[in-house]
């Protein structure tokens, strides 16, 4: 599974997992549906030594249904299934057809983060220890006057960090050394690329770019008589523009609105590009 998927579904599982775990502490029989068969219900009664088929067929609620059963239970478990729905088509859409925007992902990440605060309260859950080094990017979904986008850079950044303590775990200083220079390593960088330093792992990165013509051509001409002219040449400022960031090391994937909200730089100074007369802003490649 890529790690832009996993960022996608992740939001939608939690959500749909921690407020069933919340009804079955109450009441196993709170997660069987509305038309469960007898199975499901010696099961979630723990009459289970009754029943003829195994655990794995038991047919619990959905995440929806689930999610409305909390809000009647808790009042602080503010869930709308109109309002909301942005958390189940990322999740459905990452799982089923490895498709959903980004807008639709950063809405669910901040909707799974604001029902779940509730429900780790309820369950007397340690708040530090839940999310663990996700825990500033949680405040940070929770506050109403962070972007969006500033909120998915949070969060992508401290999944990136994760992940790479998780492939440097167990590993000596000079093994770590060795680790990071061998996933930072890149032989070359394409006419579209540049090496820019990783705002996650401080490695070496890649940001993928497209070139522009700035401004309009300058030609030289040399005057050897009073209508007869030399043309020597014209030349024309370029521009590099990011389109997106890249880093191998610990995965970490930026796409240009997120690189302006880290901080990042966009734009790079090329040296201009020789040109002919007969080009102008309007036929210019």
């Amino acid at each position: 599974m890529t790690t832009e998927c996993a960022v996608r579904l992740t939001p939608g599982w939690r959500s749909s997992t921690w407020p069933k775990a919340l009804l079955a502490t109450l009441s196993p029989a709170l997660l069987a549906d509305r038309n469960a068969d007898l199975d499901t219900m010696l099961h979630l009664t723990g009459l289970g030594q009754l029943v003829k088929c195994s655990p794995h067929e038991v047919k619990t609620i959905s995440a929806h249904e689930a999610c409305l059963r909390c809000a009647r239970i808790v009042p602080e478990f503010t869930y709308t299934h109109q309002a909301d729905q942005a958390l189940f088509v990322a999740r459905n859409g990452g799982a089923h057809l490895a498709l959903t925007t980004d807008e639709v992902a950063r809405e669910s990440a901040r909707i799974m983060v604001r029902l779940l605060e509730p429900l780790i309260k309820n369950l007397d859950l340690d708040r530090g220890k839940f999310w663990g080094d996700m825990e500033s990017v949680a405040d940070t979904l929770l506050d109403e006057k962070a972007s969006q986008i500033s909120a998915a850079v949070e969060m992508k950044v401290a999944a990136a960090k994760s992940r790479l303590e998780a492939r440097l775990a167990g590993l000596g200083a000079s093994e770590r050394e060795l680790v990071l220079k061998a996933l930072s390593a890149h032989p070359f960088y394409t006419k579209d690329e540049e090496p820019y330093e990783c705002p996650a792992c401080g490695q070496t990165g890649v940001v993928v770019r497209e070139l522009h013509d700035v401004g309009q051509p300058e030609f030289e001409y040399e005057q050897v008589d009073y209508d007869d002219f030399i043309y020597h040449g014209g030349h024309i400022d370029q521009m590099a523009y990011a389109v997106n960031f890249d880093c191998d090391t610990c995965g970490l994937d930026l796409h240009y609105d997120e690189m302006t909200a880290a901080d990042m730089l966009t734009a790079f100074e090329r040296e201009p590009r020789d040109c002919e007369p007969w080009e102008s802003e309007d036929d210019r490649d």
